[in-house]
């Protein structure tokens, strides 16, 4: 089975992991417009780490929970903890903190949860565009 995957963000990852798990002889290509994985988790390394999308996430249900405990034993993500968390309303110019504790949160290492994917089944394609997508409805198959 040949796919092609579009976008290298962590539901691509994510993806990419499932469908090896199913079918495992599954042949991946995984094309992205940046130059690198992560996606809204990503970032960008200088003096400092920037994170310039999504710091932190928290879990919901107990079945991503057993998913999320598999990527802290992976060392793909970890248990986040901030110094202030909080929510700005602009509009009101008010500034309310979440209680320490309420929510466990953490942080994914998205391109260590594509670095985790066989390299023999997924293949990563950075700067590149897609711009359509067409269906041959004679071969049953996408061009």
């Amino acid at each position: 089975m040949n796919v092609r995957v579009i976008g290298a963000g962590v539901s691509s990852a994510a993806f990419c992991a499932r469908l090896l798990e199913l079918v495992p002889t599954a042949s991946i290509v995984v094309s992205e417009m940046g130059r690198g994985v992560g996606g809204r988790c990503s970032k960008r390394e200088w003096s400092q780490p920037i994170t310039h999308g999504c710091p932190a996430f928290d879990v919901q249900s107990d079945a991503f929970q057993h998913v999320v405990d598999t990527w802290v034993q992976d060392k793909v993500a970890h248990v986040w903890d901030p110094l202030h968390l909080g929510v700005l309303d602009t509009d009101a110019q008010t500034y309310a903190p979440v209680p320490s504790g309420k929510h466990r949160l953490y942080q994914l290492d998205a391109k260590a949860l594509f670095e985790a994917l066989p390299k023999s089944s997924v293949e990563f394609q950075p700067n590149t565009l897609i711009d359509r997508l067409t269906f041959a409805d004679t071969t049953s198959t996408w061009l």
